[in-house]
């Protein structure tokens, strides 16, 4: 499955990049229908497995933080108690990359090449009527990339959703006052 980030604005400025609130409250759900059975149905150990796992997902959090006030970059990923945080100054940013990636195509190869121009061009040239295939499956990423070499992924999605990626990260691009590019 994969877990959409949501982009919204803060009152204070800031572009917050996380995951949406309805994830949470799906999981809660789940967990406390979960629970209920468990308590007419005791015994279950597959359903204490179930539990824990909703539980856990329920606690996950992935956020990037866009603070144009501190000129730094936030972010946490992780169960909420024990989250990984790392935070990098705007300064260190060297641009903001829409990456495109066909799973299943050999990399260097002219059916990489086509299909990867195809993936960019969602929502354009994307041809979604075309039968879907399992095999080669085309996603997006935006890659922040560090003055110092380092790369880091924000986010990943199906083309089909490219459109709004390239919005979100023309957002976060233009807060940052940094480029991006596509390739």
């Amino acid at each position: 499955m994969e877990l959409p980030l949501r982009l919204r604005r803060s009152k204070d400025g800031r572009l917050v990049y996380s995951i949406p609130i309805w994830y949470r409250v799906l999981m809660a759900a789940l967990a406390a229908i979960v629970a209920g059975a468990l308590f007419a149905v005791p015994g279950s150990p597959a359903a204490w497995a179930i539990l824990a796992l909703l539980a856990l997902a329920g606690l996950y959090e992935e956020s990037w933080s866009f603070e144009p006030a501190g000129r730094r970059i936030a972010h946490r990923a992780g169960l909420l108690v024990a989250a990984r945080s790392i935070s990098i100054p705007f300064d260190e940013v060297e641009r903001f990359r829409l990456v495109p990636h066909v799973r299943g195509t050999i990399p260097g190869s002219e059916d990489e090449r086509v299909r990867n121009a195809a993936a960019l061009a969602a929502g354009d040239a994307y041809d979604s009527s075309r039968r879907r295939s399992f095999v080669k499956k085309p996603y997006v990423s935006l890659v922040l990339d560090r003055a110092d070499g380092s790369r880091y992924l924000i986010d990943r999605m199906g083309a089909r959703r490219a459109p709004r990626l390239r919005r979100d990260a023309a957002s976060i691009a233009s807060l940052c006052e940094k480029p991006l590019r596509e390739g």
